[in-house]
């Protein structure tokens, strides 16, 4: 059994800065002391304190855990992006972090061109070759998404090109809209 006693990594303030801004949960405290308080928007800290040299910090919990927190604040979210159309037209997407996945939509037979997602079949692509695939709610929304993405941003290239944004309507439309706010 080993009975040396744990100590903490110290942290430089830059090292604390880039964990909080990666969401992992960090703790302080007075150097000389061992009263550890969480690093949160209730401390009583300021950005002066962080380069004082009167604090320590580490991470709550131990480091340990931060690999595991960082792939659950990852797959949290889904990084999906559409990819050029197959020989057959029909819509690729990238989706994933680490270990990406392409999926192929394939319309539905009697299906109209501007069908929504669920009149599509979906396939997994892995090594040329297309797999029918049932794939989780999570990544139809992101799918979803993209999708939505492409449409629009061919949608304003169309405006762009037929003059729309350069209209007096439009021009006078978005002087209009200035001074309102969304909330």
């Amino acid at each position: 059994m080993n009975t040396q006693a744990y100590i903490p990594q110290l942290l430089s303030p830059e090292q604390v800065h880039e964990a909080l801004a990666k969401h992992i949960k960090m703790e302080f405290a007075e150097v000389g002391t061992n009263d550890w308080s969480l690093i949160d928007e209730k401390s009583n800290i300021g950005i002066r304190d962080f380069y004082s040299g009167f604090l320590k910090f580490r991470f709550a919990g131990g480091l340990a855990h931060a690999d595991e927190r960082d792939r659950k604040l990852r797959a949290a979210s889904f990084f999906c992006e559409c990819l050029e159309p197959d020989g057959s037209n029909n819509e690729r997407y990238r989706v994933g972090f680490d270990h990406p996945s392409v999926y192929v939509l394939v319309r539905s037979p009697g299906a109209n061109a501007n069908t929504k997602l669920k009149d599509f079949e979906f396939y997994k692509e892995s090594n040329g070759k297309l797999y029918l695939y049932s794939i989780s709610e999570k990544v139809i929304e992101a799918i979803y998404k993209a999708r939505t993405a492409k449409q629009n941003a061919a949608y304003n290239q169309k405006l762009e090109q037929t003059g729309h944004f350069q209209s007096q309507g439009y021009k006078d439309y978005k002087r209009k809209q200035r001074g309102l706010s969304v909330r």
